[in-house]
């Protein structure tokens, strides 16, 4: 269950550690992604550009400390009724996307392309808001890492921003969309005792946004704003009752 003990000293180093990680990231979208566009490239391109020597970072830094298991890389917990219960949930937040979208956006070999991108990003959003992040924050108690780290994953998505494309309204849309995720993600992850789901839920949702088109992006917002609040809410009610993976 959630556990709100503190320490007695209450030391700024994770709040450092969280800001730099952060605006690193932000910085690092927000150079690519400005270079890209100035040199022409569209699409996905700065994305990739960006997560691909991320990806490898983070790798060879869990490899060399042998931290894998440590920020969460182990198997689910898949005798405990909770987890089972909790990523059955989770699995409906793609839903969303279906649920407004009115037809594929790619071809069939683009598909392929768009699930290696949709899992690089996962693997590297959760390795770092869900597996490194919380492994600074989780002294300082279950329900503060929950929310910063939902915070500042909002944050890091307000890089959308820096996008002509997007709208203020949409962009704000984006960051409250990836608050509630964050929080769903934590709670995943702490109910099944492994960062595996998230990283798998992530990718899927993002998957489906890659390769769907939406019939209007408000409504389609709207629809996963709302279910990712709703399975959010459902998740720490699951967390609070069922007994954490040892």
């Amino acid at each position: 269950m959630f556990t709100t003990t503190r320490p007695t000293s209450r030391p700024l180093r994770p709040y450092v550690t969280l800001v730099a990680i952060t605006v690193g990231l932000v910085l690092l979208l927000g150079v690519v992604g400005t270079t890209s566009y100035l040199l022409g490239f569209t699409g996905y391109a700065p994305l990739v550009a960006a997560y691909i020597p991320l990806a490898v970072v983070i790798a060879i830094i869990l490899t060399v400390r042998h931290a894998w298991v440590p920020v969460g890389f182990r198997p689910v917990r898949t005798h405990n009724a909770g987890a089972v219960a909790a990523m059955v949930l989770a699995a409906l937040l793609p839903i969303s996307v279906l649920a407004g979208a009115q037809g594929l956006s790619t071809s069939a070999a683009g598909i392929l392309g768009f699930a290696g991108m949709a899992i690089l990003v996962g693997f590297v959003e959760e390795a770092i808001f869900r597996g490194i992040l919380p492994r600074v924050f989780w002294s300082r108690g279950t329900i503060e890492t929950v929310v910063v780290t939902s915070i500042a994953f909002a944050v890091a998505h307000a890089v959308t921003g820096l996008s002509p494309d997007q709208s203020l309204v949409a962009t704000l849309r984006t960051i409250g969309f990836a608050f509630l995720f964050g929080v769903l993600a934590s709670v995943l992850v702490r109910t099944t005792g492994s960062i595996w789901p998230a990283v798998v839920l992530h990718a899927t949702f993002d998957m489906a946004g890659f390769v769907l088109t939406p019939r209007s992006t408000l409504v389609t917002d709207s629809i996963s704003i709302a279910l990712a609040a709703v399975v959010a809410m459902a998740l720490i009610l699951i967390a609070r009752r069922a007994p954490l993976p040892a």
